[in-house]
């Protein structure tokens, strides 16, 4: 699966938000120290900022507000997530955190507060997604990249058991961009 097959899906907006005519992924990958997914800067270049089927956000490397921007919530949710474990255990997070490799990288969240982490081990065009519950233990990994998880969680293809019963709709097939 693609970018397009998601696109074909939701169509991305025509001007995304917070995204540069000419996106530096070179200055933001060194400031995170990976090598990001293509997946993930051809959605950031496609979509921007916004909120994804009625309620997915996917941090934007390029966003000025620090809580939708793909570092500063890498560092700020890794912090949350190493403390997590130490006080709770891999029950709760059951996975080492960035940036330990492999480990949980933070690339968005979702309205109910849930974060989407890609599990960084091997080669960034193949990192799993893993879907961890917000206020509780509850954790779930997916064997796709970011896209295809999108796509497949879309067509019901896959189901994520910590999303709302009944999401998505096809109603929910929509992105509304942030406004800047």
């Amino acid at each position: 699966m693609s970018i397009r097959e998601l696109c074909k899906l939701v169509p991305p907006p025509t001007a995304p938000a917070a995204v540069p005519a000419r996106p530096n992924w070179s200055d933001i990958e060194e400031g995170i120290g990976v090598t990001l997914p293509r997946d993930y800067k051809q959605f950031v270049e496609l979509y921007g900022t916004g909120l994804f089927a009625g309620l997915i956000r996917i941090f934007n490397a390029f966003e000025p507000d620090p809580y939708g921007e793909l570092n500063s919530s890498i560092v700020r949710i890794s912090a949350y997530l190493r403390q997590r474990r130490s006080d709770y255990g891999a029950k709760v997070v059951p996975y080492e955190v960035y940036p330990s490799r492999p480990g949980l990288m933070a690339f968005g969240n979702d309205e109910n507060g849930n974060e989407l982490q890609w599990y960084t081990k091997g080669r960034p065009n193949q990192w799993s997604v893993v879907v961890l519950e917000g206020r509780g233990g509850r954790w779930q990994e997916f064997d796709c990249t970011m896209t295809e998880f999108l796509t497949r969680a879309l067509t019901k293809e896959i189901r994520c058991k910590i999303w709302p019963r009944g999401w998505p709709r096809k109603s929910t097939r929509t992105f509304e961009p942030y406004d800047q």
